[in-house]
């Protein structure tokens, strides 16, 4: 057998693994013994619907301020296919409506299309006003929310501290009296001697001096136990702070050298991943939306960001958020246009198929086993068949194969999210003559 074709659907049932339209693996009917030297593989035939969004998940962007957290605002998941949609929902607006047509009859004179269009311009002006009205009463609703979450959270942790330090200082002064209490009762007993006893006590004077030595180091030594207990509440409570505190300058420094941006790109990248490694470890303020502080707008076909306040330091998008949008650097630190147009296929504008027979190459920085690279095409709702035409052949791994894995995943290296239908790839195996 020189050649032969294997057709592999994602429907196909794995009671051991959850299969799914990008990744799933399939056990074959018979094992196959192939000399791992003298035969290579490539797909020749995808089969994919065109059934996931361009924003397949949510993606984040975070506001830095001068003072203080991190504002954490969410991009929704959704299929966007114009620029006005995306705007609208970064600028958090309702969906735009067609405005009804009035309905005329023939105009008896030229006065009343004159009334006709300055009627229709008053109540365009009035529905306007009311509609940012309501947004504006909307915002500041969800700002009193936050803040009241804010002072209430604030208030219940300080009340709990309070009740704390009450419980243990109370729990301090009573072990203190205990202890007070029975040296006090040591001490008495030993006062009152009679005088037949004289003789007892110089044979035990000794006996009852180490007793009463011994009854005082164990108080003071308890005591001293409590007084380091107190402290040690205290200690843990400025360390606790003292560590919050640290966290925070770290934090700012960072913010500051990422702000100021390195003209060495090596050193600037590096200070961009130790910067969120040091964000993900801060306390962030989620919110619904930015309209407070940015203004998105579209120019030249593009998107422009308007600052709106000016104690913004700069704006994270996440790298994924960034790229669909256009900008090519994930920090943005002032108003201005991102570099490029938005990719309205969002992060699968190319799919990775990836197996699991085949030898790892060389994929960027890493070595992965990846068979083929399908560009996308189509538009949403299509059966997409797309045929290899130069079909790229990879040596297989093992000399015996009884199942094949498959992975679609997008150039984020995350799995594509089919919303329907199911997947199918072909593979051909040929004999290296």
């Amino acid at each position: 057998m020189t050649d032969f074709y294997l057709t592999l659907p994602s429907s196909v049932k794995n009671p051991q693994f959850e299969n799914t339209s990008s990744r799933y693996v399939t056990h074959l009917p018979e094992v196959l013994h192939l000399e791992r030297d003298k035969y290579v593989v490539a797909a020749t035939d995808v089969i994919y619907p065109y059934s996931f969004v361009n924003v397949g998940r949510p993606l984040s962007y975070w506001i830095h301020m001068k003072n203080g957290p991190p504002l954490h605002v969410t991009f929704p998941a959704a299929q966007y296919s114009a620029l006005d949609q995306i705007i609208d929902s970064l600028n958090y607006e309702p969906p735009r409506r067609r405005k009804n047509r009035l309905k005329r009859r023939a105009p008896l004179n030229p006065d009343d299309i004159d009334i006709a269009e300055i009627d229709e311009n008053i109540d365009a002006e009035r529905k306007a006003r009311e509609e940012e009205e309501r947004e504006e009463k909307l915002r500041r609703e969800e700002i009193a929310k936050i803040k009241e979450g804010q002072e209430a959270a604030e208030q219940e942790e300080a009340e709990f501290e309070r009740e704390e330090a009450e419980r243990n200082a109370a729990y301090i002064a009573e072990n203190e009296k205990a202890f007070a209490d029975a040296a006090a009762g040591q001490n008495g007993g030993d006062s009152p001697k009679t005088e037949g006893q004289g003789v007892e006590k110089d044979n035990e004077s000794v006996e009852e001096e180490e007793i009463s030595e011994g009854d005082a180091a164990y108080i003071a030594e308890n005591e001293k136990a409590f007084q380091n207990a107190a402290t040690g509440q205290d200690d843990g409570d400025s360390s606790k702070n003292e560590r919050e505190n640290v966290e925070e300058e770290e934090y700012y420094v960072a913010a500051a050298r990422v702000a100021i941006k390195s003209t060495d790109e090596t050193t600037y990248n590096f200070e961009k991943q130790k910067f969120e490694m040091i964000r993900k470890r801060m306390p962030t303020t989620d919110i619904r939306n930015a309209n407070e502080f940015l203004y998105f707008m579209e120019r030249d076909g593009r998107i422009h960001i308007d600052f709106l306040d000016p104690d913004i330091m700069f704006i994270e998008f996440e790298t994924a958020c960034a790229y669909f949008l256009g900008f090519h650097d994930p920090i943005v630190r002032k108003s201005g246009v991102a570099p490029s147009k938005v990719d309205l296929f969002g992060n699968v504008s190319t799919i990775y198929l990836y197996c699991d027979i085949v030898d790892p190459v060389i994929v960027g920085d890493q070595k992965n086993q990846l068979l083929s690279v399908i560009p996308c095409r189509g538009k949403y709702g299509e059966m997409i068949h797309h045929t290899i035409p130069h079909p790229r052949y990879l040596p297989i791994m093992s000399n015996t194969i009884d199942s094949i894995r498959v992975e679609m995943l997008s150039e984020f290296a995350e799995p594509i999210q089919f919303n329907w239908g199911s997947t199918i790839v072909v593979l051909h195996f040929k004999k290296i003559k």
